[in-house]
């Protein structure tokens, strides 16, 4: 943190996060995302149009996370919030295979939509 390049290289891992994960939004299944550098939350929602919830009980936020494992990557279920707090360190290809593990794992657990 104290190299003169490490906040605009954190800039730019900021950057390609965004671009990634907002690519979720085309999930059938995101209703929301929402995110703060490279931090984000990607709700999943059992209807778009109206935001209706999952039954909580269904727990899928968690069986998504479980999913996600034979992508090779972990992922945090707040409810049927996915949470992503990746380190600051994360590389670009890093983050694509963590925005496409989440993307494969929603519809292993949900189905195309």
């Amino acid at each position: 943190m104290e190299r003169p390049e490490f906040m605009p290289e954190l800039q730019q891992r900021e950057a390609w996060f965004g671009e990634a994960i907002e690519r979720l939004a085309d999930n059938p299944w995101v209703g929301d995302i929402r995110r703060w550098g490279l931090m984000a939350g990607v709700e999943l929602v059992a209807d778009t149009g109206t935001k209706e919830s999952f039954q909580s009980a269904d727990r899928i936020g968690a069986k998504v996370c479980i999913a996600a494992r034979k992508y090779g990557v972990f992922l945090r279920p707040l409810g049927d919030t996915l949470i992503f707090v990746p380190p600051l360190s994360i590389e670009k290809d890093e983050i694509e295979l963590l925005v496409d593990a989440a993307d494969k794992s929603i519809h292993d657990v949900l189905g195309a939509g």
